[in-house]
């Protein structure tokens, strides 16, 4: 039984084997060669140019650049304008000078400096007052 069934896998081997060199042998034969390579050749110049975006997809690009190009000039300006140019100490008063001759911002932001310092005390002291009546 086991050596009919080695012959028979060796018949199937063989017959195998002779249909694999016919198919080697045997050359493909093309009923139009130049439109094959046409295709080809189209198909492959489709796939070498990217797709286009869409129309929507443009406009909303375009639209957060400029939104983009107009924050960054708010940031830049922004900055550009607070950034301080020297810092000054003196013994009572520590404050920042935004440009030299620029005496107005300079007072009211000492002013403003005063007045944030008095509603600090008078918050802190609140507190205090609040926790130790508990």
């Amino acid at each position: 039984m086991l050596n009919l069934k080695l012959r028979t896998m060796k018949n199937d081997e063989q017959k195998y084997d002779t249909l694999i060199a016919r198919i080697r042998n045997t050359t493909p034969r093309l009923s139009d060669p130049q439109r094959l390579t046409a295709d080809i050749m189209t198909s492959v110049e489709k796939l070498s140019q990217p797709p286009k975006p869409s129309r929507a997809l443009r406009s909303i690009t375009w639209i957060s650049s400029v939104a983009a190009l107009f924050f960054m000039g708010l940031f830049l300006t922004e900055h550009s304008i607070s950034t301080p140019t020297s810092v000054q100490h003196t013994a009572t008063l520590n404050y920042i000078s935004y440009s030299p001759t620029d005496k107005a911002h300079f007072v009211t932001s000492v002013k403003e400096k005063r007045e944030t310092r008095e509603r600090t005390k008078t918050f802190y002291k609140n507190m205090i007052t609040k926790y130790q009546n508990l």
